[in-house]
């Protein structure tokens, strides 16, 4: 992001089981939409998730980078990053973020965030919960 480009604007950042494009109207589908994870045993691994990720008004290339931290101990589950071109500031742009076999060590609340250059345009927390007794 150039010095004097004003960063781009967060649309939505969502949490879901997996992403569908369909074919010919290019149209995204959010399935499973969710805001807590729930684990019957600590540490755990979550097989896998999409993070959804809508800007608009960006301009160029940008270095986005999506993160997730454990609110507690401010320690750092994983980092992906990915160069984004923007073609038209005025259309909304998708990134989809595949997580996979994600390890959890305890329950407690978690933050993603979502940056574009070093400037954080947005966060959203992550509930992880220990499952009650005789819950599926």
């Amino acid at each position: 992001m150039a010095a004097n480009t004003p960063p781009p604007i967060l649309q939505a950042l969502l949490l879901c089981d997996t992403t569908i494009r369909e074919a010919g109207t290019n149209k995204l589908s959010f399935i499973g939409i969710f805001n807590d994870i729930v684990s019957h045993q600590f540490p755990t691994v979550h097989p896998a998730f999409s993070v959804c990720v809508i800007l608009s008004d960006g301009h160029g290339n940008i270095k986005c980078r999506l993160r997730m931290l454990c609110m507690e101990n401010n320690k750092e589950l994983f980092t992906l990053q990915q160069d984004f071109q923007f073609n038209d500031p005025r259309e909304n742009s998708e990134l989809i973020f595949q997580i996979k076999q994600l390890p959890i060590p305890t329950p407690g609340t978690y933050c993603i965030e979502f940056f574009a250059g070093q400037e954080l345009l947005g966060s959203r927390k992550l509930r992880v919960n220990q499952a009650k007794q005789g819950n599926t």
